[in-house]
């Protein structure tokens, strides 16, 4: 069986050190289908699709149509500005 990992919030600083320890423990045959909320050319991942984690019918299409093995969530309000200014918005991105 293939393994083929939805990875969320791909493009932040994160993402790229996901993948290549990924492919490092996996091997090359591992499957990375890269989000992020805008979507979008990455010069690690390619194109990425376009996800937003607060969007609970996205999500399920995301998932019903690439249907992963394992997600990793990596998508998040990073800056505690941000998070301080719209608590409810972290909590949505973060654990919604």
């Amino acid at each position: 069986m293939t393994t083929r990992v939805l990875l969320t919030g791909s493009d932040g600083f994160v993402g790229p050190h996901v993948e290549n320890a990924l492919r490092r423990v996996c091997g090359a045959e591992i499957e990375i289908i890269a989000t992020s909320k805008e979507g979008g050319t990455h010069p690690v991942f390619g194109q990425m699709e376009a996800l937003d984690v607060t969007d609970a019918a996205a999500i399920r299409s995301s998932i019903a149509h690439s249907e992963p093995t394992h997600v990793i969530h990596l998508a998040g309000v990073a800056a505690v500005d941000a998070a301080s200014t719209d608590p409810g918005k972290a909590w949505a991105v973060h654990v919604d």
